[in-house]
């Protein structure tokens, strides 16, 4: 495997999509459902302007019909409400496979540190490295959350 320092920045953007498609791959059926609870809050909150719309228009009517009115305005509150509880059903869902991936990236760089040799360790290089494998394990955790 190629020395990564030494790699172009487009094959070492390619390398890291390709870890971070295999990640979310491996745990798919999480992250589609994920993916479908961001799209069911998402409608939920572009129908809530239209709700408080039919709301206020309803309101210029007769009393006769003052059910509606208030029918539409439960609708509106349980709208705002589902579209919060989605997103965080979408959160609790989504951090299993944020945990997992993050885990497994952090296991796989200390295993490559384990298996540099002792000189390496001990030289100046050292420092550089630790700051290197911070920068990349804050990086894979800002792309998946």
């Amino acid at each position: 495997m190629p020395n990564p320092a030494t790699l172009p920045r487009s094959q070492l953007t390619r390398r890291i999509a390709a870890d971070l498609t295999r990640a979310v791959w491996r745990y798919r059926n999480q992250t589609l459902a994920a993916l479908l609870l961001m799209i069911s809050a998402k409608l939920a909150t572009v129908l809530i302007p239209l709700v408080l719309k039919h709301v206020v228009d309803e309101l210029g009517h007769p009393v006769a019909q003052a059910f509606f009115p208030v029918f539409l305005v439960l609708t509106y509150a349980l709208l705002r409400f589902l579209g919060d509880a989605l997103n965080e059903a979408r959160d609790v869902v989504f951090s299993i496979v944020t945990q997992r991936t993050v885990a497994a990236f952090t296991e796989r760089t200390f295993a490559h540190l384990h298996r540099m040799s002792a000189r390496f360790t001990r030289s100046a290089r050292r420092a550089q490295s630790c700051a290197m494998c911070r920068r990349a394990l804050t990086a894979s955790v800002f792309c998946l959350a």
